[in-house]
């Protein structure tokens, strides 16, 4: 589970964390980052040129550490399944999403806070939960086809917090959301638990696209509070904390506070590790794999040692991104620029968006089709002549051999000041009358005999 501590943590401006690490004065406290290697990953790539999609209930938009890493943002709560629906902005009024986006890719280096797992990728957030942690299977979904419509390479659905609730009508699942990510490029990160609440089986499937994460603790360990990752096509484990009691167990990250700007706090949970994950996801695209490269590549490296607990026969064990980015090229100086605008709505920045991404090193996914428009009715003109019928199969016969045919003439028939619309009404009449028979050719057989 995830639980924000109820003391908010105040940092002031420390020293540099050394010289393996940022200069963000929380990062020594960051002790997950350290534990999958990501400081040795940055050696190779931060992740930049990279979009994860963070589905969560917001993000504050003006963090210190978010506000520049936040592309865009919206909001689909009440959406009921429709991504054209989403409007506004995400802006976070719970903290869960605050301190998931913060794991992702909170700014590294800017003397603030912490550092994200991929601090060179940037955030496109899609608020789907509300203030109490609540939200729809059809919002959700709405939610991932928003973030992948706008090129998330990455979607993180950390949604396996007890605290989190969910509602569906029937047949309605999670499924179809990872499934359509999957399928237009991006890769669905899913922390593991609530997978009945989200329509999905108790000990996940094996033919779904997603990678289910579970959560360790300080030790390496498998957390007593987390969920299995049963019969997961793609499982790994990853640093959530251990929610012992003890502060410094547990995962820093922003936070969101009605009453502090600027927080951070400590959480656990899968909900935790899951964003790690995201990052780590995020580097090896960064250095030039394909999303199945890297997940393939995510999966081989995992320190397969490590125990994922009863229940999880799958995983591969916890993620080294060290050793996943190990080899691989650096990533390459890209140009930012502003992702392009999907064809089922605009883009518009968020507030504080100051920084936009790079092109992902991946196709841009398709976005959704736009609506159909009603099929529009028509209507005759009032007072309009009669067309001419269509032709008949006798006619469509010799159209070949009529095609090199003079014109018709035109029959003009002059209307007369009493009686003028009774005039044009039989003009029409006779017009309509010569044509047939101009098509049927008995016309032009009185022009031969003449």
């Amino acid at each position: 589970m995830l639980a924000l501590v109820t003391a908010l943590v105040v940092h002031t401006a420390a020293a540099a964390a050394g010289p393996a690490g940022p200069n963000d004065p929380l990062f020594t406290k960051q002790w997950g980052l350290s534990a999958i290697g990501a400081p040795e990953a940055w050696t190779t790539t931060t992740g930049a040129g990279v979009v994860i999609g963070v589905v969560d209930t917001g993000a504050d938009l003006r963090h210190e550490d978010l506000a520049g890493q936040v592309v865009l943002s919206t909001d689909c709560v009440g959406s009921g399944g429709n991504p054209l629906a989403c409007e506004a902005t995400g802006g976070d009024d719970n903290g869960h999403g605050t301190a998931v986006a913060g794991v992702a890719a909170a700014a590294a280096g800017n003397n603030a806070g912490v550092a994200g797992a991929a601090p060179g990728a940037r955030l496109l957030v899609a608020k789907a939960l509300d203030r109490d942690g609540k939200g729809s299977i059809a919002d959700i979904n709405a939610a991932i086809q928003w973030v992948v419509g706008h090129g998330a390479a990455v979607v993180n659905l950390s949604l396996g917090d007890p605290t989190l609730s969910f509602s569906a009508q029937y047949g309605e699942s999670l499924r179809q959301g990872i499934e359509y990510a999957w399928s237009q490029g991006a890769i669905p990160v899913l922390a593991a638990g609530n997978a009945a609440s989200l329509g999905l089986p108790a000990t996940y499937s094996a033919d779904l696209d997603a990678v289910v994460v579970g959560a360790t603790n300080r030790t390496g360990t498998q957390t007593t509070s987390t969920a299995s990752t049963g019969d997961a096509k793609w499982a790994v484990m990853a640093p959530g904390g251990s929610a012992d009691g003890v502060q410094a167990d547990d995962i820093v990250s922003t936070a969101w506070s009605p009453s502090q700007h600027n927080s951070y706090a400590y959480a656990s949970g899968t909900a935790m590790a899951a964003p790690l994950v995201s990052g780590t996801l995020a580097l090896l695209l960064s250095a030039g794999l394909s999303p199945k490269q890297a997940v393939d590549r995510l999966l081989a490296t995992a320190q397969s040692p490590v125990a994922c607990g009863t229940g999880s026969a799958t995983c591969k064990g916890i993620v080294d991104a060290a050793d996943a980015v190990s080899g691989l090229h650096p990533e390459a100086t890209t140009t930012t620029q502003a992702p392009a605008s999907p064809s089922f709505a605009p883009a518009t920045p968020t507030s504080g968006a100051a920084v936009a991404p790079a092109a992902a090193p991946r196709p841009a996914p398709a976005p959704l089709p736009a609506p159909k428009a009603p099929a529009a009715v028509m209507r005759p003109a009032p007072h309009a002549p009669p067309a001419a019928p269509g032709p008949t199969v006798a006619s469509r016969a010799r159209a070949g051999a009529e095609a090199a045919a003079p014109p018709a003439p035109v029959v003009a028939v002059a209307a007369t000041r009493h009686g003028r619309g009774a005039d044009i009404a039989w003009a029409a009449a006779l017009a309509a009358v010569f044509a047939l028979l101009v098509g049927a050719g008995v016309v032009r057989a009185m022009r031969d005999h003449e």
